[in-house]
């Protein structure tokens, strides 16, 4: 399938991240066993959140 650059529709955007040490996705679920805590999925999704909002008004 096609990109919207491919066809002419728009711009090609690269977002690069910086490296963040610290535990994965998987780490965090083993130490929960599979469940990761509520408060600490609010939290963590709100600062994707915030991210997203911030490279969509730039």
């Amino acid at each position: 399938m096609p990109s919207n650059a491919e066809q002419g529709r728009g711009e090609v955007y690269n977002m690069f991240l910086e490296y963040a040490p610290g535990v994965s996705l998987l780490d965090m679920m083993n130490k929960y066993g599979g469940k990761i805590p509520e408060r600490d999925v609010n939290r963590y999704t709100q600062m994707i959140l915030e991210g997203f909002l911030d490279v969509h008004e730039k």
